[in-house]
């Protein structure tokens, strides 16, 4: 046997195509495991993004719900100041009824017991 047939006979040798198979199942795992990693990279920037976008979704939320409790507000104490206003008007007016009753009460009063002091 010559140098070139051991070549050729230590290339189809088990040892030979072990290693070779061993060379390619390395480079699948290693190819595998770069795109696991680029899956993950991208998951947990997808993951940022989402969590960015639910928080400024819910500032916005939150000054929503704020101004609309503001305007809820605001129309409540317009219909209490309404409310008050009204209140106010009834009272001036009853008392504007019973100012003119109550001095003629007054009157009647005092000259009442003037005659029958005489």
């Amino acid at each position: 046997m010559n140098l070139e047939q051991m070549e050729v006979d230590s290339e189809d040798s088990p040892l030979v195509v072990i290693k070779q198979k061993e060379i390619e199942i390395n480079t699948r795992i290693l190819q595998a495991s770069r795109r696991a990693d680029e899956e993950i990279s991208a998951a947990r920037r997808k993951a940022t993004e989402i969590k960015a976008k639910a928080e400024r979704d819910s500032v916005e939320e939150t000054k929503r719900l704020h101004r609309e409790e503001i305007k809820n507000a605001k129309a409540q104490a317009v219909k209490i100041v309404q409310g008050a206003q009204k209140e106010v008007k009834q009272v001036t007016e009853m008392g504007r009824t019973n100012k003119d009753r109550a001095v003629e009460f007054i009157m009647d009063t005092v000259i009442a017991a003037e005659q029958h002091q005489k």
